[in-house]
């Protein structure tokens, strides 16, 4: 459903609207600064989610070799779930030695090493969340972060709104130059704040209850998701 919610306007004139040519003193053309929203809410139907693993051991190759077993038995069970291999990436596998502080000898002390790397899966499917992270925890998972929801059509939506913000900032301007007995012209400069908002926190509490062992855990998220933007533009004001 589309809205566009009522604009503070902001007014910025350069010269006296009674000077003739209507300019500043440095020679720019006097300008009509104005805001302009609009949005629109759709039904998310892709999901973005990041599984990784980390596991620490004395040695490097040990860790290294426990995250490569996990990483591969989760890749196994993606490959089952029917997703397509250009739909998962994965992150360089990173090891990292660990110190802790000995107070004794007033120096640091290698404790062991911790490797961990991540797998990014693209989910075309969203009633397929429950059932990826549910698999991913079985197969060793140790982290998991809140997906990003989306829709295919992101791009194609958001220019949609884009061009209906601007549409509203025109008419934000159009109005106020009546006030003022004016007229604008063309636009000198147009400029674009996304304020998307997903329902990604609800997926918190979730991924912690996974990571807790809850024999079942609910990841239908509901509500929509809100492409919204905003934008401030500037007209040339007509005399």
């Amino acid at each position: 459903m589309l809205r566009q919610p009522l604009l503070w306007v902001a007014l910025v004139l350069l010269a006296t609207l009674n000077a003739l040519p209507v300019t500043a003193s440095d020679g720019a053309p006097a300008y009509i600064a104005v805001s302009g929203k609009a949005s629109l809410t759709t039904t998310p139907n892709r999901a973005e989610l990041t599984l990784s693993v980390e596991k620490d051991a004395n040695q490097a190759a040990q860790a290294q070799k426990q995250v490569q077993r996990i990483v591969e038995k989760t890749l196994a069970f993606l490959s089952q779930q029917g997703i397509e291999t250009s739909d998962i990436r994965s992150t360089t596998l990173s090891i990292q030695p660990q110190y802790s502080w000995d107070r004794d000898q007033q120096q640091q002390r290698l404790n062991g090493y911790r490797a961990s790397q991540s797998i990014i899966v693209i989910l075309k499917d969203i009633g397929l969340l429950q059932p990826i992270i549910e698999g991913g925890l079985t197969a060793g998972v140790t982290r998991l972060s809140p997906p990003r929801l989306f829709h295919s059509e992101q791009h194609e939506l958001e220019r949609k709104v884009l061009a209906l913000a601007v549409k509203d900032a025109q008419t934000n301007a159009q109005a106020a130059a009546t006030a003022l007995n004016v007229s604008i012209g063309s636009p000198l400069a147009i400029e674009a704040q996304n304020n998307s908002s997903t329902p990604r926190p609800e997926f918190r509490a979730v991924a912690m209850m996974a990571l807790d062992g809850a024999e079942s855990v609910d990841t239908q998220l509901s509500g929509q998701i809100e492409i919204a933007l905003r934008v401030t533009a500037r007209f040339a004001l007509i005399p």
